[in-house]
């Protein structure tokens, strides 16, 4: 079995704490870049990429496109994660694990 490979991609100021950690990370300086590193990271074998939400959010509506390939994308939040990016967690994490691990229990039943 392969190992999983992943990136962090985000503005310089986003990374450079996932590079202290020893995490491999891309600077991006324009949204539009975004699409073009994915797809070149994808040729070499990365299939999960953790991107800045204010990047992210913009191709949205083509994470489908990259999920039918494999390919996945996390949005991660700055100093707030916002109901885009948990709801988008949620259904990758539902569609990879096939539970609902953030689904609230009712604690009141006995």
């Amino acid at each position: 079995m392969s190992e999983e490979k992943f990136i962090i991609l985000g503005s310089e100021e986003f990374i450079m704490t996932y590079k202290a950690l020893g995490l491999e990370g891309v600077v991006i300086q324009e949204p539009e870049e975004l699409e073009e590193i994915i797809n070149t990271y994808s040729r070499q074998d990365y299939n999960l990429f953790f991107v800045e939400e204010s990047l992210g959010s913009k191709i949205y509506n083509r994470f489908n496109q990259y999920e039918e390939k494999g390919k996945y994308i996390v949005l991660i939040g700055g100093t707030t994660t916002s109901n885009f990016t948990l709801n988008k967690l949620k259904q990758l994490v539902e569609r990879l694990v096939g539970v609902d691990l953030f689904k609230e229990e009712d604690h009141d039943k006995g």
